[in-house]
């Protein structure tokens, strides 16, 4: 009975890593002070993903789930465009840093998609299970082809290692 689900949770799977740079903004405004800019950017928000489910509405929840996962991109660009001009942060700044992790995550996502569509297996808990084993190493390969060495794993083993609490001494 769940079986219909899985197209529209692949539809909305795309949008969750891009979801949260999006929601980023939240910071921009809230360390700015611009909680004014915030509440302008949700109507916004509101307005066009509210839109784009009433436009697709008739046409299924795949139709649904496909419109809100273009939103989501659509506003992640005009979204940090907005909130970060205040303190005239450039949206292809952004990108300047951020397109190497965002190509590595893309690719990683369309070559995982091609190589559990080879997969003949049913049981999905096995796929899911096989599809982590393949999303992580391929991931990281990539990001050490990108950066040609591992500096971005050096460095989120050192951002995490910071956000480890250090034990109490008395």
């Amino acid at each position: 009975q769940w079986l219909a689900s899985v197209e529209i949770f692949r539809f909305l799977a795309a949008s969750a890593g891009v979801w949260v740079i999006y929601s980023t903004k939240y910071w921009l405004h809230a360390s700015l002070g611009r909680s004014d800019r915030l509440l302008k950017w949700g109507i916004v928000d509101l307005v066009v993903t509210a839109g784009a489910v009433c436009a697709t509405v008739n046409f299924g929840a795949e139709k649904v789930a496909l419109a809100y996962t273009s939103v989501i991109y659509l506003l992640t660009c005009f979204g940090l465009k907005y909130a970060a001009y205040p303190i005239g942060l450039e949206f292809r700044k952004i990108l300047q840093v951020t397109w190497k992790y965002l190509f590595a995550a893309v690719l990683t996502g369309l070559i995982s998609w091609k190589i559990m569509g080879l997969l003949t297996l049913e049981v999905r808990i096995v796929r899911l299970f096989i599809s982590f084993l393949v999303y992580g190493p391929v991931y990281l390969t990539l990001l050490v082809i990108l950066y040609k060495g591992m500096k971005p794993i050096f460095e989120f083993l050192s951002i995490t290692k910071q956000l480890i609490p250090k034990p109490k001494t008395d």
